[in-house]
């Protein structure tokens, strides 16, 4: 996690605060901690259930 906090530009705390369960990340250490990992966010519409 220090070198992840480290990477991202956070101190070792401050992502533990931001990242576990009970934290509320913004949404900027999220995409930074994406690119890290190699992955992509994205965000659409939700899935609509059919009914008939």
């Amino acid at each position: 996690m220090t070198a992840l906090a480290t990477v991202v530009g956070m101190s070792r705390v401050g992502s533990n605060k931001a990242l576990p369960g009970e934290g509320h990340p913004a949404l900027v250490t999220v995409l930074k901690v994406a690119r890290i990992l190699d992955l992509n966010v994205a965000f659409g519409p939700p899935a609509t259930k059919l009914t008939g």
